[in-house]
């Protein structure tokens, strides 16, 4: 998602029992796996518990929902893998913006969308520590592949060692480098993607990964709602997603449902 880690109940500040903390826990003895056994690592601030957002690290963002009702879609969703729960407390504690990761509802979400349309062919910009490439992964049937573009190699070293360590990870490839000279460079006609960085291109992966998709495909873009700000957009990046949640909704193309999941989740499909 790039936005937020999604915190389970105990990481609130309505019901944090420090002593039951566990970002506090000794995850030394846990048996997931070597490459994503933890350390304990030092108590969350406030702003963690409290599910704070950030754009980059710097500026608050607001839940679209109550947390009540965050929390509530939270625990009634279908719990992610041991090896994801690993992953996303690696990533909070060694990132430097772990707020970025997809998290469960979303990724659950991505799973379940992947199972239905059954793609062979994902295409993934912005991999960041791998948590939404491994939820796509768990859906696709044996023969599909994944292709996942990042430019941070801490990032990369992270998502590599979670899928090395993953039954579903030898359907992932990771492509460094600029993201549109991967997609301009595909040799693979596009069965679904999922794209979640460079927010203020998003206009050009929409049109470049269309052009490249199959009639029938789906295009999932994260962040589409921006912490609300779409409805008033101020500065660059916001204009960028508002112009691209225009471009869909008229673009007679596709079709479109832009989901309030998390920050905005707009689901297309190529006619």
């Amino acid at each position: 998602m790039r936005l937020l880690t999604e915190i389970p109940p105990a990481y609130t500040s309505r019901n944090m029992d420090h002593n039951d903390d566990p970002l506090r826990q000794d995850f030394s003895q846990e048996k997931l796996c070597p490459v994503l056994q933890l350390q304990p690592v030092r108590q969350p601030t406030p702003d963690v518990r409290r599910y704070a957002h950030f754009f980059n690290g710097e500026e608050p963002m607001q839940l679209l929902v109550d947390e009540d009702i965050d929390r509530y879609a939270f625990n009634h969703t279908s719990p992610e893998p041991d090896l994801l729960q690993a992953l996303a407390r690696r990533t909070q504690k060694e990132m430097h913006d772990p707020q970025m990761l997809t998290g469960r509802v979303e990724g659950r979400l991505l799973k379940l969308i992947v199972q239905l349309c059954r793609p062979r062919f994902i295409l993934e910009v912005g991999t960041f520590t791998g948590y939404s490439a491994l939820s796509m992964a768990e859906g696709l049937d044996d023969d599909g592949k994944i292709v996942t573009c990042e430019i941070d190699p801490a990032a990369q070293k992270v998502a590599r060692e979670a899928f090395d360590a993953s039954p579903f990870g030898d359907r992932i490839e990771i492509r460094m480098g600029p993201a549109l000279d991967t997609v301009r460079n595909l040799e693979s006609e596009v069965d679904l993607s999922f794209i979640d960085a460079d927010k203020e291109r998003y206009p050009t992966y929409y049109e470049e990964i269309l052009s490249r998709t199959r009639r029938g495909g789906v295009l999932i873009f994260d962040n589409m709602l921006w912490s609300g700000r779409v409805v008033d957009p101020r500065d660059d990046t916001t204009r960028a997603i508002a112009a691209l949640n225009e471009t869909i909704a008229r673009d007679e193309r596709v079709e479109n449902v832009l989901l309030t999941v998390r920050d905005g989740v707009q689901l297309v499909r190529k006619r």
